[in-house]
């Protein structure tokens, strides 16, 4: 009986040990990749933001590469139409980050009303999957 109690406590102890070692490994893995981080940013905020928005874009390609070759496997036409609205909303949005920058706010404004329209004319007027066979 003391045997079983014993083993019942030292599961608990053993349970309670491998989960203060893992709390452990997390902030010593966070500190050795934060602070390399935290320092870079603090003595050079340009070459962080510059390695920071490398990684962010070559993070969004490599995605936007794995999905594109999945997708002209499938179906090329509906990639071609579906790169279409991408390419939009991306000129889009640049255009009016550009010219919010320039201080030009009014025009800005009227490229976001025209890209919000011109995406929605591209994805629900011209949407292959909106077309039936017999309105071609």
């Amino acid at each position: 009986m003391i045997g079983t109690i014993l083993r019942g406590y030292g599961a608990v102890l053993g349970s309670a040990i491998r989960f203060a070692a893992l709390i452990g490994v997390c902030i010593a893995t966070g500190f050795l990749l934060v602070y390399p981080l935290w320092s870079l940013a603090v003595a050079k905020p340009d070459l962080y933001t510059l390695l920071f928005v490398a990684l962010l874009a070559t993070g969004a390609v490599a995605v936007f590469a794995i999905r594109a070759k999945k997708a002209l496997r499938t179906s090329p036409g509906l990639f071609l139409f579906s790169l279409s609205r991408k390419a939009v909303l991306a000129t889009g949005v640049v255009v009016f980050i550009l010219l919010v920058l320039r201080y030009e706010r009014t025009l800005a404004f009227v490229s976001l009303i025209v890209t919000f329209f011109l995406y929605g004319f591209i994805a629900f007027v011209l949407s292959p999957e909106k077309r039936s066979p017999e309105g071609r």
